[in-house]
């Protein structure tokens, strides 16, 4: 009777242990499943249940196999306080299986996750079949199922293993195995039954997410491959209902009035501020084509938008999406804008750099770095386009021109994150080089034409600090914006489709940065021009003293009234007795010889 009895509770407690060893197992099975399905994803549909069988096979195989391995008949004759405790007698050979239950644990869901990912990318193909793009996006679907079911059961399989572990070691050294304390803690570690508990509410939540967005791409691939007439209007059907979503018309409609309310203004500071005399030639031609680049943005993104409106609200078959030779150029436009604002930020930061180490015989330089550095950002432009793209990547239909093709996506991210690099190097190795220039300020044993031109290299590094700055937080917000969505396959968000699109063309906020750029640009200009005018004069000031005095202000005063002369179109040469203010020929004999070598060296170099 006795035997029995311990027969009898010998199989409901390999019953109860089994449950483990089985999760582990067919967590295995399923992540070959998976495994095959993404390597085979072209003919994979076909195939019948004999993988699903030979899988099963092994899977009671296995079971059997470490049941044999752990346990022996004479290990249940130990008296329990339940079935679920272990027999002393298989601790050893369960520590093992443990371990190994353990490490698969961790493999599954690392496995599926890299085929999630692999099938993620096989979906961007856009020269795949239908049936293949259809094959791939389920399994990303059941490939996602799986790896979220197979972390949380990492999650309780691995805290029972570990916990199981810990408590048999201080069961040996520390606890009793009769004592209360022990099986309290051993009984509180057997998680399976949370894990039961949990596991079908938590299916029922992601399956029901899952079978919606099933649903969501078999009406997508219905609507993307259709041919045709009808498969045209189906499409433009799809891509009405998105642009006509409330909040991506508003953002729509916003960028554009900024792209455009920006013009006039980037005019203006062109004008005004960049083409008159107060830069050095050099940074005069790199802001003339940074403010260029920026204005050709707002032009092209609101012809962009204007046609994408325009379109939409015709409403005519076939007609809302452009060809192929208009997608590919306004793209292109954009991306070389955007890359080339870039690129003149390091040019910008290579002049300044330039002006600063070389700062007492920079005033006499030509265009030359400048022309240098202006020919390397147009050949930097032209190799990451034709780095990026191809004629093929075009070949699609996208919501908007600014979206990227999505076979280009990848090299694009690269180009994201250099660009993300490259803002931060900027702008840290100008504000280094303001920092330089207001030391150099401080010695009072330069030259007066060298600290005429520190203070020159202090108001210009600044103010090219400060557009870098702004620059830096828009570029930044929107490359780390484009990389998360398209890291995300366009979802940052469990949201509708609808608001997902608004969310991403909100992301682009290039257009936002073009109508503040100009309005910044005019406060800080209108600034800086005051403070080098007050330079000027307090260094007059300082220096106007006697013969040396005279020839100090002869040499800042010919700078500044040759600036001003070029700009005064048709009006008379400036006096330069005018200009030397009320120094006495009393005091200086040789003031009369000095102003009219002055007004000969002013003259040479207006006429020349």
């Amino acid at each position: 009777m006795k035997t029995t009895n311990n027969t009898h509770s010998s199989v409901k407690y390999q019953t109860k242990q089994r449950l483990s060893n089985d999760l582990s197992t067919v967590a295995a099975s399923l992540c070959c499943e998976r495994g095959m399905a993404t390597v085979r994803f072209n003919k994979y549909e076909n195939h019948g249940i004999s993988t699903v069988l030979v899988l099963s096979g092994l899977t009671i195989f296995g079971i059997i196999v470490a049941m044999i391995y752990v346990y022996d008949m004479d290990d249940f004759n130990a008296v329990a306080f339940t079935f679920i405790i272990l027999p002393p007698g298989a601790v050893t050979e369960y520590n093992k299986l443990a371990v190994v239950n353990i490490v698969i644990s961790f493999l599954c869901p690392t496995i599926l996750l890299v085929s999630s990912r692999i099938n993620k990318k096989r979906g961007l193909i856009g020269s795949t079949t239908l049936t293949s793009r259809y094959q791939t996006r389920e399994n990303v679907i059941t490939t996602e199922f799986a790896a979220r079911i197979a972390i949380l059961q990492v999650s309780f399989c691995v805290f029972q293993g570990v916990g199981g572990v810990v408590v048999r070691v201080l069961g040996n050294y520390l606890l009793h195995d009769n004592d209360v304390l022990y099986t309290s803690i051993r009984q509180m570690f057997y998680m399976l039954p949370i894990f039961t508990f949990v596991l079908p509410i938590y299916s029922l939540c992601q399956l029901k997410y899952y079978r919606s967005n099933r649903e969501e791409n078999i009406r997508s691939m219905v609507i993307m491959e259709s041919r045709g007439v009808v498969g045209s209007r189906n499409y433009e059907e799809k891509w009405l209902d998105l642009v006509e979503y409330p909040l991506y018309r508003t953002v729509q409609v916003l960028y554009t009035v900024l792209s455009l309310a920006s013009l006039p203004i980037f005019f203006y500071v062109l004008i005004k501020y960049i083409i008159g005399p107060t830069f050095h030639r050099n940074i005069k031609l790199i802001l003339l084509i940074y403010y260029s680049l920026a204005s050709f943005h707002a032009i092209i993104y609101s012809v962009i938008q204007i046609y994408a409106l325009t379109s939409s609200l015709m409403n005519k078959d076939c007609s809302s999406f452009p060809t192929t030779l208009i997608y590919a150029s306004l793209h292109l436009c954009i991306f070389a804008t955007n890359f080339g604002l870039v690129l003149c930020l390091v040019a910008l930061c290579c002049e300044r750099s330039v002006a600063t180490a070389y700062f007492s015989k920079y005033e006499s330089n030509g265009i030359a770095l400048a022309l240098l550095l202006l020919f390397s950002t147009f050949v930097g432009v032209g190799l990451a386009m034709f780095y990026v793209y191809e004629i093929d990547d075009f070949k699609v239909k996208v919501l908007s021109f600014v979206i990227l093709p999505p076979g280009a996506v990848n090299e694009y991210n690269q180009i994201a994150i250099a660009n993300i690099i490259i803002c931060f190097l900027c702008i840290s190795i100008l504000h280094i080089s303001s920092r330089i220039n207001r030391k150099r300020c401080t010695v009072s044993s330069a030259t007066l034409s060298s600290r005429y031109q520190t203070r020159e290299n202090v108001i210009t590094t600044q103010f090219a600090a400060h557009i870098a700055s702004l620059q830096v937080v828009f570029f930044i917000l929107h490359e780390i914006g484009g990389l998360l969505s398209r890291i995300f396959d366009g979802k940052l968000l469990f949201v509708n489709e609808k608001v997902n699109a608004a969310i991403l063309h909100m992301l682009y906020v290039i257009p936002i940065f073009t109508f503040v750029l100009p309005i910044y640009s005019v406060h800080r200009l209108k600034h800086y021009k005051k403070h080098r005018d007050d330079n000027i004069r307090l260094l007059v000031t300082m220096e106007s003293r006697g013969v040396t005095g005279t020839q100090n202000y002869q040499e800042v005063i010919t700078k500044s009234c040759f600036r001003d002369v070029i700009t005064m179109k048709g009006r008379p040469l400036m006096n330069p007795v005018i200009c030397s203010f009320n120094i006495s020929t009393e005091e200086d004999p040789t003031h009369d010889t000095i102003l009219n070598s002055w007004r000969r060296t002013l003259e040479h170099r207006f006429s020349s």
